[in-house]
């Protein structure tokens, strides 16, 4: 089948679920065509990183938090929908058996693309993201995608709720997964770090990681790259201390893992969106190479995860849990497993293609 991923996100950007699901799809053969993020003006040719994938990027009127109407909205749609219809006839791109539309406010979607099974895949609370002044816009056009969509995907049940009981939506969790099979960590290395990996920006939790770091007997190792200047700063500070590591961004499989207990994601609950998560994407990856976590608790975390991915309030809650994972380390990986065959890449495909080419009413 051939599918549009509607984004607004870059091919090589670090990974996030539209990439895998891309990445899940090309691996069974089928054919993507990943819109990338848009720019403000320029030509774009196609290119293909990899055999079936073609990464395509059109302009954009105006950016999505600057549209606090409908008539707004609506001029910068019907540009983005010329732009979108005029890269399809130019480079001959075939037409989509399925689009999956990661973008909140395309709600000219179902018209461009009429005969393609349309899913919308709400990956963020864009909602709660929203600035002040595009909170009800935000509100109105995600609504409109979510009436034209066939199905609505999203990874938080935080937000599948909003859509309960409304006429004419279907919803459905739709989690990260486990790329690749367990695997059973090393046993021949002491295991006295802790592993952050992933975006170092201002949904840290500076606070908690300091009073973390500081009280702690343990190593912290941070892989990643800081997004912003006071998160630059913060991981500059706590890497002047001897049990602090901070290597960059760089790609998983090169993350040294011999020597690690468990991964933390301490999140700030006060920056908007972070309260509708579900399951923390990087967290599968780790699970599958045995490494657990401590979470930030959450509202909507899964309970069933909670024995592998163990939530925490405060620092002293952080501390507890990696001294848990520590001294419990090899026992507790018969329940990772499990988790992880439970949260693999076949279960999720087979799904998606379930959907993808479900009979519309």
């Amino acid at each position: 089948m051939i599918f549009y991923f509607l984004t607004r996100t870059d091919w090589d950007e670090p990974p996030r679920i539209r990439h895998q699901l891309a990445k899940m799809l090309l691996r069974q053969g089928h054919e993507v065509i990943f819109f990338e993020r848009p720019r403000k003006s320029g030509s774009f040719p196609p290119h293909q990183p990899q055999l079936g994938l073609t990464c395509v990027r059109v302009t954009e009127a105006l950016h999505h938090q600057l549209r606090p109407v409908a008539l707004l909205q609506r001029l910068s749609g019907w540009c983005a929908r010329q732009r979108i219809e005029a890269a399809i006839e130019k480079y001959s791109l075939p037409r989509p058996d399925v689009v999956v539309n990661f973008n909140y406010d395309y709600e000219f979607a179902k018209e461009l693309f009429p005969e393609s099974r349309l899913i919308l895949f709400l990956n963020d609370d864009f909602v709660g993201m929203a600035r002040s002044w595009m909170r009800h816009e935000a509100e109105r056009v995600e609504a409109a995608c979510a009436r034209d969509a066939d199905v609505v995907l999203t990874v938080s049940s935080g937000i599948a709720s909003r859509y309960e009981g409304v006429a004419g939506v279907e919803t459905e969790l739709f989690l990260p997964w486990a790329e690749s099979s367990y695997e059973a960590p090393a046993k021949a290395v002491a295991r006295n770090t802790v592993l952050y990996f992933g975006y170092i920006n201002s949904r840290n939790d500076w606070p908690l990681i300091r009073e973390l770091v500081e009280s702690s007997s343990m190593n912290f190792r941070f892989v990643g790259e800081a997004g912003d200047r006071v998160s630059a700063e913060s991981m500059r500070a706590l890497s002047t201390r001897s049990n602090v590591e901070h290597l960059g961004a760089m790609a998983f499989e090169k993350v040294s893992l011999d020597d690690v207990c468990c991964s933390i994601a301490p999140y700030d609950m006060s920056v908007e969106g972070a309260a509708a998560i579900t399951l923390n994407n990087r967290s599968l990856r780790l699970l599958s190479r045995g490494i657990p976590s401590v979470i930030t608790e959450m509202p909507h975390l899964l309970p069933s995860a909670c024995r592998v991915v163990r939530p925490a309030t405060d620092a002293a809650g952080f501390q507890e849990a990696i001294e848990d994972f520590h001294r419990e380390f090899f026992e507790i990986q018969g329940e990772i497993e499990a988790f992880v065959e439970e949260n693999g890449e076949a279960a999720r495909y087979r799904r998606l293609i379930e959907l993808s080419t479900a009979r519309s009413d």
